[in-house]
């Protein structure tokens, strides 16, 4: 079951008003050609023939249920009368179901109560793993819940944490959503715009979350689980409102599965996309291009093939830009690109494996029609979930839940319906592995964050959306604390380092001997304490003049020592720190000055006094002798130490 023709009107499923998926049509033919292999191989199924049928379902649900209903066998008891509209049964084995998750599951319901096994390489819902409802379901491509695993992961390679959520009503499109919502929430994503688009309303739903897009200016990454008719509207609503060049689409298989000419046009622009990891079907080009119309009347809708290929029309009409179609064209002499992949082939790789191995442990001397007593659904069902098949990708093989163990490729669109694989993600080991270059508009990654990160010594203030916040900016000797929610002031002798995370010692700064100022400084004390000592040398070599007597010499001593014991304090400051140190210089510095300026506020006092005196008219002044001034220069120096 597949869709050939898929419609966008009403109107019944049939090749008017509809638009021709080429990859399935090409896969249609490629599973004829493996049938007739396999027929032909006596070495696979002997004497056993294969049958077949084909159905096109045009993406419609009332066709699907109908068709699907022809592949059950009539019951034993039925009996017709020759004039009554007898529908055509078919007694199918087997199913490989291309459809999209909402058909699958229409379909599954129907065939698994009669226990005919189903194999889909396109149905990617999880409510499709729910083996009560859908028991003889099996699928080549992983479930929705890691497709949002995947698109998450990506998200956060690039550090991204505010995106918009689009996506369909229905079990495909709600399912993939919470999926990917349980993984933002894991993975510290936020969303800005999360929008369902209904089935009834589409159209109004598309334009009403553009808008909310276009007004979200922070978020520049859309996710999106829509079908292909949503999809159209989305990229067109897109455009009009001048966002597809400024937005990026971060899109479910849906995207690479389109055929709408309109989506491969506008995904070029901005869209990356999850792709099923294909390979191309050996031997596909040499059968194709061997289709004829007169050898192969047999083939379903081969004219629709030919018309496409040939880019020419049946029909001749006056206004018609193509031309007739040849019925004896040759197609080998065309260079047309191959649509179809391995997705189907695989699929009907691992039924013909299945039924081998249910034909060697049950009834290996079986054949002919007798055969099909043998191929019962469970047994093909039991091969299926326990064994590993070889496809033209590798090794396969499936868990309890008909899943297959696999990945994705994550993809980059590009023109004329291409894309470039740039990361494979895997289901088991949950990584993401980059092998291209991407391509980015402006050449540099776009930014989809909330709030830009806070700068070092600032803390955050968040909002209700946990990505978006303030920043504040801690005091000068403050940290931040609490992962960064709040500040917290460091301890005395204590500062903040660069970043404000911790507070560390204040390391000591001081004078080195090497410095320059050191060296200055040194040198002027030391001319200071020369200069100091040649004029006490000079002192007491003249100590018997008057001049020297009259100005005391007792207080000059003690002035001079003074300076000496200042100048040599500064060798004290210019020594590297510690207690002994601090303290010695401290007093050593106070206790200089005080013997510098008490014996000159004695020896003004006294010549105060004296000239006091004379104007008076006494001829003596008490207590102005050189013994009493020494002791009230030594008491007031005293004092001053104790102060």
């Amino acid at each position: 079951m597949t869709t050939v023709h898929q419609y966008f009107s009403e109107k019944e499923c049939g090749e008017e008003a509809s638009i021709v998926n080429l990859k399935n049509l090409e896969n249609m033919y490629l599973i004829k050609m493996e049938i007739d292999k396999v027929n032909n191989n006596d070495t696979i199924l002997p004497n056993i023939t294969i049958g077949y049928i084909f159905i096109d379902t045009c993406n419609m649900i009332s066709p699907t249920v109908r068709r699907s209903i022809e592949m059950i066998s009539r019951p034993k008891n039925q009996v017709c009368s020759p004039h009554e509209n007898e529908n055509k049964l078919f007694n199918v084995q087997a199913a490989i179901i291309t459809l999209n998750s909402i058909l699958a599951a229409s379909v599954s319901n129907i065939l698994s109560e009669f226990q005919i096994p189903q194999l889909s390489p396109t149905a990617t819902s999880d409510d499709l793993s729910n083996k009560k409802l859908y028991k003889y379901f099996s699928r080549t491509v992983s479930p929705d819940r890691y497709e949002a695993e995947a698109l998450a992961d990506f998200i956060v390679n690039f550090k991204w944490n505010y995106v918009s959520l689009v996506y369909l009503e229905g079990s495909y499109g709600e399912n993939g959503a919470k999926q990917f919502r349980k993984q933002c929430a894991l993975k510290g994503i936020c969303i800005a715009v999360d929008e369902m688009i209904s089935f009834d309303k589409s159209l109004e739903d598309v334009q009403k979350t553009v808008k909310n897009i276009k007004n979200e200016l922070r978020s520049n990454i859309i996710i999106i689980f829509l079908y292909p008719k949503q999809l159209e509207m989305f990229y067109v609503t897109m455009e009009n409102e001048n966002l597809l060049r400024t937005k990026y689409i971060l899109a479910s298989d849906s995207v690479s599965l389109t055929e709408i000419p309109l989506v491969i046009e506008k995904r070029a622009l901005n869209t990356f996309g999850i792709a099923f990891k294909t390979q191309k079907v050996p031997g596909s080009r040499e059968y194709l291009t061997k289709l004829n119309l007169e050898k192969h009347k047999d083939l379903l809708y081969l004219k629709t093939y030919w018309s496409i290929v040939f880019n020419c029309t049946w029909e001749n009409f006056n206004n018609s830009t193509k031309k007739i179609c040849d019925p004896k064209a040759d197609l080998t002499d065309t260079n047309f690109e191959l649509s179809a992949h391995s997705a189907n082939h695989d699929c009907f790789l691992i039924y013909i494996e299945a039924m081998n191995r249910v034909l060697q442990k049950y009834c290996s001397r079986t054949v002919g029609l007798n055969a099909r007593k043998c191929f019962t659904g469970e047994r093909i069902l039991k091969e299926i979930r326990s064994g590993t098949f070889q496809t033209t990708g590798g090794e396969v093989h499936f868990d309890k839940f008909g899943d297959i163990y696999g990945g994705y490729d994550i993809v980059q669109f590009t023109e004329n319906s291409k894309y470039n694989i740039i990361a494979y993600w895997s289901r088991e080991n949950s990584i993401t592995q980059f092998y291209e270059r991407i391509i980015w508009r402006n050449s540099q990654v776009p930014p989809s964050t909330c709030s830009l990160p806070c700068p070092p010594k600032y803390y955050y203030i968040h909002k209700a959306v946990i990505c978006c916040w303030d920043c504040r900016q801690c005091r000068n000797n403050e940290i931040v604390i609490g992962n960064r929610t709040g500040c917290e002031e460091c301890p005395e002798f204590f500062w903040p380092d660069k970043e404000a995370l911790e507070c560390v010692a204040i390391e000591a700064d001081y004078l080195k001997w090497s410095d320059f100022e050191t060296i200055i400084i040194l040198t002027l004390a030391i001319f200071g304490l020369f200069l100091s000592i040649l004029i006490t040398s000079f002192i007491i070599w003249k100590r018997n003049e008057k001049l020297i007597k009259a100005s005391s010499i007792q207080l000059m001593a003690i002035t001079l020592f003074g300076i000496k014991l200042c100048l040599m304090s500064t060798f004290l400051f210019l020594t590297k720190p510690n207690d002994t140190v601090c303290s010695l210089s401290r007093y050593l510095f106070n206790i200089s000055n005080s013997l510098i300026y008490a014996p000159l506020i004695m020896k003004t006092n006294r010549v105060f006094r004296i000239f006091s005196s004379a104007r008076k008219g006494n001829q003596s002044v008490k207590y102005t002798s050189n013994r009493f001034q020494m002791a009230i220069t030594l008491a007031v120096v005293l004092l001053q130490v104790n102060l």
